[in-house]
């Protein structure tokens, strides 16, 4: 190889060491030519940066197992906090905050959905407001906030879609009659049932 090869090839490994093989480099770095002038653009860096007031090569080469260290035990850290932040949430969630599941069942000419018969704890929700939502399913999760079953005798009026701003914390015999303001919707209690007729 010429010398001006091994000399382009010196820079191409300066610029782009990750194009080069550890072997490569070892080859470059032990021919005569390749770490003379190595070592004068080492001279030459250093003489620029001593005049800007920078930081010679080699203290650059000593610093760097350090940057590594630090630049590690920053990355640790930052999972650390990710990991605990993701544990906090996952423990912040209650399986109280879920609605409990319903089962549907088809008879002749009505519906009749019925809650997990096996929760025996109160669903707590928060306000919720029902947007082009059919009144079948607002009639369901109130039903399953409340623990009670839904009877459908009426499938035009369950498929009915409304708006509807829902709080819980208001009694069930008031969200009925709010809800029966709409045009075309009848809704009953009966005992544990929300009729729609």
């Amino acid at each position: 190889m010429k010398k001006e090869e091994k000399l382009k090839r010196l820079l191409e490994m300066q610029e782009s060491p990750e194009r080069f093989t550890e072997e490569e480099i070892r080859q470059l770095m032990s021919d005569d030519d390749c770490r003379s002038f190595y070592q004068q653009m080492v001279r030459a860096a250093d003489a620029l940066h001593a005049q800007e007031g920078g930081v010679s090569s080699v203290e650059r080469v000593k610093a760097r197992p350090y940057l590594k260290i630090a630049a590690s035990v920053v990355g640790v850290l930052m999972l650390s906090g990710i990991t605990l932040a993701a544990f906090h949430f996952a423990s912040s969630s209650s399986p109280n905050d879920a609605i409990p599941a319903v089962e549907t069942t088809q008879t002749d000419s009505q519906t009749v959905v019925r809650q997990d018969a096996a929760k025996d704890t109160a669903v707590v929700a928060s306000p919720k407001t029902f947007e082009n939502v059919a009144l079948k399913d607002i009639v369901n999760e109130l039903a399953a906030c409340h623990h009670l079953t839904v009877e459908v005798k009426n499938s035009a009026s369950a498929a009915l879609r409304l708006y509807y701003p829902w709080n819980p914390q208001m009694p069930l015999q008031q969200v009925v009659e709010e809800l029966n303001r709409f045009e075309k919707v009848q809704l009953t209690v009966k005992e544990n049932t929300i009729v729609i007729e």
